[in-house]
């Protein structure tokens, strides 16, 4: 019999993974895993079930699992790049799951032309077509998350997936195409919103957030007080993806602090649990949320909040096709900066250690990225802002 394990994605969607076992002597001879997205637990369960189901009369079949155990008892010649990706996913998920841009890229890497190619036989060549190819179409960056990709799922081929590689030939692309600059890492952003976009951005969605309050606007896009999460999210330094995670019941409410689930990390994909401080602009705004009974200060997806943050943008004008647009994660660069800046104003002290506290870095060379000083005489370029009061109506 199959087993299943549902498990809600940091975008609000549900997974559920069906896992088939069949065990010889006493001993695990076989397992699959097949795992599904769907944005009801109900849906994403009935397909689980619907694959485990096929799968396994599948398995009954006279001969097919001996053909199965045979091949996989010896290394394999005949996977394609597609099919050695969807092993990896099979085999390494369960172990070190990864979020969702991996994922997402993964999937990508299943639909190109490299894909179809031998896993056995791929050389330097084709790697570097491929990713030539991505940062013509996009950019060194996105390039370099392919080869990364594509440099861990080969890393595990021999040794986990059963799949001669050619493991030199990656090697030798990277170091090939990082020569010629056709990966390499993102460009540091240094995009700050100025007053002026904050004012017209919170001034639309606050407008909507009254009239939705005295039932004058019914779209339900508008129950969600944008103006209150973008503020929250510039003060706080707090990621889009973990503004919804935050819980009432996991705040110091005497040290103003609150715990961060899962906080993003290099090498930690789970559990990566963070105490972080909040400031008093993000605390007085996170304190002015109605408490619907629901556990999260700020009970929305990830995903919503920045599509209706690009419709705010392009509401409010400031959205330019051909632009530098302002992106909701400049609010947390933003948040690091201004804190830096307010160091000697007024008495308050916030040099790295206090800041990382708020921002949850562990080193000053990650926080780095998120500092862009205005000016060095300290300073608090949101004082006397209207907005920082009027979104706790």
């Amino acid at each position: 019999m199959a087993t299943f394990k549902i498990w809600e994605n940091k975008d609000g969607s549900i997974s559920c993974r069906g896992e088939i076992r069949i065990k010889r002597g006493g001993k695990m001879a076989y397992q699959q895993t097949e795992t599904f997205r769907r944005n009801t637990e109900r849906e994403a369960r009935k397909l689980a079930e619907r694959w485990a189901a096929i799968r396994e009369t599948e398995l009954e079949a006279p001969g097919v699992l001996e053909e199965l155990l045979r091949q996989r008892a010896q290394p394999e010649e005949s996977l394609t790049v597609g099919e050695l990706i969807e092993r990896y996913k099979e085999k390494v998920y369960p172990l070190k799951p990864w979020g969702r841009s991996k994922e997402d890229t993964l999937n990508l890497l299943k639909t190109t032309d490299f894909a179809t190619l031998s896993a056995a036989h791929v050389s330097a060549a084709d790697i570097i077509e491929h990713c030539s190819a991505w940062a013509a179409r996009s950019s060194p960056a996105t390039a370099m998350q392919h080869h990364l990709y594509i440099r861990g799922v080969f890393s595990v081929a021999r040794d986990l997936l059963r799949c001669n590689v050619k493991w030199d030939e990656v090697d030798a692309a990277q170091r090939t195409m990082t020569k010629l600059g056709i990966i390499s890492k993102s460009a540091q952003r240094e995009r700050r919103p100025t007053v002026e976009e904050m004012t017209a951005i919170i001034a639309l969605a606050h407008k909507r957030r009254m009239d939705q309050k005295n039932n004058r606007a019914r779209d339900r896009d508008d129950l969600i007080p944008m103006d209150k999460v973008l503020l929250f999210a510039m003060f706080s330094g707090r990621r889009q993806d973990e503004i919804g995670r935050i819980l009432r019941s996991k705040t110091d409410y005497e040290r103003k602090r609150v715990l961060v689930p899962d906080m993003k990390h290099p090498t930690k994909k789970k559990g990566n649990d963070v105490w972080v401080a909040v400031p008093d602009r993000a605390w007085q705004i996170m304190m002015s949320m109605p408490d619907n009974g629901d556990d999260r200060w700020f009970p929305y997806y990830p995903k919503t909040l920045g599509d209706r943050f690009r419709q705010i943008l392009k509401e409010a004008g400031l959205y330019d096709p051909d632009g530098d647009n302002l992106r909701f994660h400049d609010l947390r660069h933003e948040c690091a900066s201004c804190l830096f800046e307010l160091n000697g104003y007024q008495g308050q002290v916030w040099d790295v250690p206090r800041v990382a506290d708020v921002t949850g870095h562990q080193d000053w060379g990650s926080l780095q990225r998120y500092t862009q000083i205005a000016q060095t005489e300290p300073y608090d370029k949101w004082a006397d802002w209207e907005w920082a009061e009027q979104v706790l109506e």
